[in-house]
């Protein structure tokens, strides 16, 4: 037969002291004596009781876990170097304060529906719309959030690559270089959202840093051709047999809004005996640090994915527990490294 778990009324009756005295025992000790502690722990001890840590983080208003709200499917985004380095950049932060982190795909295809049901302290996220429905749940639990990478909110804090500006740094070196004919590799709006929107905000402030720098020259990004994808490397792969097989190679060089897909796009080109960048060329963003190969030779637009998640994670530290949640962006560094996937025309 099984054994009922003990409770803290049993240690207290035990101990001959309240319900209470033993509840300080395990959540505020500095509370009662040395003597009554170790009589309290030593009653535990024999009745082989363990504190619910539900019950206890509810006492202190408390859960000590950082949620990490994802974009798209769990294996799509944890395939990505670029989101690894985030994750890697948050959780770094999160021991540092004694937290763990909660990566949280959303729930039943619903995002506020995850929000709603999350046990954590705080959300971080990536790469997502918050709509009226999340700023709604996060308003009734009190709970802040913290924006990596997505639309500028004067409510919202977040933190960004000025997107418009490194996008026109971008394709700037390959107007320099003569080219004149761009194939554009994009990522559609997140899988979860309910927006109408065929673009997430990422890529729109992209698309407008293309236009202009495109403009300058003379030239209409409108009519130049587009390819939406997954951040995947077997995505990219993907693309370059759409480059090949719908007649694309006309064009001189590709614009890509990740490096998991530039690398991916790059190896099968060169599979399908097209030369990069001889033939065509390729830049990528992010500037990842990766083992597939490429990494290091790959022409890019470069910024730290950890540092980008561990400012994240800094400031909504900043934000929990206090009363002010006063709205900031935060924008990293970027830089552009001419790698051997760019030739001039």
């Amino acid at each position: 037969m099984k054994q009922r778990k003990a409770t803290m009324r049993d240690i207290a009756e035990k101990c001959g002291v309240s319900k209470a005295t033993v509840s300080y025992a395990f959540s505020a000790p500095h509370k009662i004596t040395r003597e009554t502690y170790e009589m309290v722990m030593k009653a535990a001890r024999e009745l082989d009781y363990l504190p619910d840590p539900t019950a206890r983080n509810f006492s202190l208003g408390r859960h000590y876990v950082i949620g990490f709200l994802l974009p798209q499917h769990l294996s799509v985004n944890l395939s990505n170097p670029h989101m690894q380095g985030i994750i890697k950049g948050v959780g770094t932060v999160c021991e540092e304060n004694g937290y763990s982190l909660n990566i949280i795909p959303p729930l039943r295809s619903s995002l506020s529906e995850a929000v709603k049901s999350a046990m954590v302290d705080g959300f971080i996220t990536i790469g997502i719309p918050i709509d009226l429905g999340i700023q709604d749940v996060l308003r009734q639990r009190h709970m802040p959030i913290v924006v990596i990478d997505g639309e500028e909110d004067p409510e919202l804090t977040s933190v960004n690559v000025n997107n418009r500006a490194a996008a026109r740094l971008q394709i700037g070196r390959a107007l320099e270089k003569g080219h004149r004919s761009f194939i554009f590799v994009y990522f559609g709006q997140n899988i979860y959202s309910d927006r109408p929107a065929k673009i997430n905000s990422t890529t729109r402030e992209k698309f407008i840093g293309y236009s202009q720098a495109l403009s300058e020259y003379g030239l209409d990004f409108a009519s130049m051709p587009k390819i939406e994808c997954e951040t995947t490397f077997e995505s990219g792969v993907r693309c370059a047999d759409r480059i090949i097989d719908e007649g694309l190679l006309s064009s001189t060089c590709v614009i890509v809004l990740a490096d998991i897909v530039a690398m991916g796009m790059i190896q099968r080109l060169r599979e399908r005996g097209v030369r990069v960048p001889q033939d065509i060329s390729v830049i990528g963003f992010d500037g990842i640090e990766s083992d597939l190969g490429l990494a290091e030779t790959l022409t890019t637009v470069r910024h730290s994915a950890v540092d980008k998640g561990s400012i994240a994670a800094k400031l909504l530290f900043d934000l929990i527990g206090s009363d002010k949640h006063d709205s900031t962006t935060c924008y990293i560094d970027y830089s552009f490294t001419e790698g051997l996937t760019l030739a001039e025309v």
